[in-house]
């Protein structure tokens, strides 16, 4: 069985740094969900994914990454509509270099809802990768792109040193996210 650290400080925290304490071995492929009860949206979801962010990959290795998870939340089975939005057609909606910027880097409620009202994304993925000896964490922050407020929070561990098994597990957080929408 493998374990994942969910009391991470504060549920809302919207990056993975603040997370340590990792502990238990076992097999890969458990998914931690964790979910602030709050009211439904409409039947369309407007979802953004921000670039991924961690210190476990180089920045080419995010791009090819977060266009292969774009595709799979898209077509995963959800109960609504989920429009989804990569990072490289967000960048291209927003008209300031400024924004462009911000949005790369913005992980704040203030700074997400701002981000989420610029792209009129009702929901917004935070997504970062990061590397605790020869097991990848995938976490996925789902905030809600009016308050930037963290609705929902998936944790996907890998128990491999390949880069390439994250796109099975990827497909999974995907999978998983898309049923909890």
């Amino acid at each position: 069985m493998t374990k994942v650290s969910v009391a991470c400080g504060i549920i809302l925290s919207l990056a993975l740094s603040g997370c340590r304490g990792h502990g238990g071995s076992g097999s890969s492929g458990e998914v931690t969900v964790v979910k602030v009860p709050e009211g439904s949206g409409g039947e369309v979801l407007d979802v953004v994914v921000k670039p991924f962010t961690g210190k476990a990959l180089e920045p080419s290795e995010f791009s090819a990454l977060e266009e292969t998870f774009c595709t799979d939340v898209q077509n995963a089975k959800s109960g609504k509509q989920l429009n989804v939005k990569c990072p490289s057609v967000v960048l291209s909606m927003l008209s300031l270099q400024e924004d462009k910027i911000k949005f790369g880097s913005c992980e704040e409620e203030a700074c997400l809802a701002e981000m989420g009202k610029a792209t009129k994304a009702s929901l917004i993925l935070v997504v970062t990768i990061a590397q605790v000896g020869e097991t990848y964490v995938v976490t996925a922050n789902v905030a809600d792109g009016e308050t930037g407020k963290s609705k929902l929070r998936l944790n996907q561990e890998v128990n491999t040193s390949k880069k390439e098994d994250l796109l099975p597990a990827l497909k999974t957080l995907a999978d998983k996210l898309a049923a909890e929408l």
